[in-house]
């Protein structure tokens, strides 16, 4: 625990609602206030304190979200979409738990999944998912912005996901991507209507490939985007990249 933990769970979300049988955000946050009572008594207050204001807290989430409330509504009233938009912001910055030094991973096109393109008629990404994607990352980075005034010892790097994935699907060559369209492993319509398996068909090459299966992006997609964030120009990483913020920080991960 001195030197990292990881709370998260894989198809959870920021409402407690989001993946069935996940660990939610809620229980999650509770798991990392029992790791705050063990530094504590560990370390001693003050520097236990300290250890977690200056460790870096990473979170990456929302995506979950965003499909289960599309599969619910379709996303086909634009009221009910802010609103629902406000509500998962606002529950996500609405945790008090000491920590100071953020890495917010936002958005990508979600819209454009292979699960979502090969159930389009017109087998294109869907262009409300990613509305929803960039409306997200306008209000979050806004409201961090907001808890910084209010915490001026806060410090954060917000990722602009949305704008990787795009410059990547708007020029696929120049990052060695052959295929912005076609999961590399799955079945059916862009390999998007059945999830891979080990029966599944897959490609030759999966790091000339956007997609690894029918929602998830390759490992060579992940580490362009880490790349990115990690290295990356404020076009890719608001106001510091990750790399100015850590320095000299140790971890602690969450999603």
């Amino acid at each position: 625990m001195l030197h990292g933990v990881n709370f998260a769970s894989a198809g959870s979300g920021i409402q407690d609602y989001t993946g069935s049988g996940t660990i939610n955000m809620a229980t999650q946050i509770k798991n990392f206030q029992n790791v705050t009572q063990v530094l504590q008594k560990k370390l001693g207050q003050n520097q236990a304190e300290h250890k977690l204001a200056s460790s870096l807290f990473v979170i990456v989430t929302a995506n979950n979200d965003m499909f289960e409330y599309f599969y619910a509504t379709g996303a086909a009233n634009s009221t009910t979409n802010e609103q629902f938009i406000n509500n998962l912001v606002n529950s996500l910055f609405n945790y008090n738990s000491g920590a100071r030094k953020f890495y917010i991973a936002g958005m990508a096109q979600v819209g454009c999944v292979p699960f979502l393109t090969s159930r389009n008629p017109a087998g294109t990404c869907i262009d409300i998912m990613n509305q929803l994607s960039m409306q997200y990352n306008t209000l979050a980075t806004l409201r961090i912005r907001q808890l910084t005034s209010q915490l001026p010892e806060m410090t954060y790097s917000y990722s602009n996901v949305y704008c990787i994935s795009s410059d990547i699907r708007e020029n696929p060559t120049k990052y060695g991507i052959t295929d912005i369209k076609n999961a590399c492993c799955g079945g059916g319509k862009f390999n998007g209507e059945i999830q891979c398996t080990k029966n599944a068909t897959y490609c030759n090459n999966r790091d000339n490939h956007f997609f690894w299966d029918w929602f998830h992006p390759t490992q060579a997609i992940s580490r362009i985007t880490a790349h990115s964030a990690f290295y990356g120009s404020p076009i890719y990483s608001t106001p510091n990249n990750i790399k100015k913020l850590v320095m000299g920080s140790q971890y602690i991960e969450s999603y």
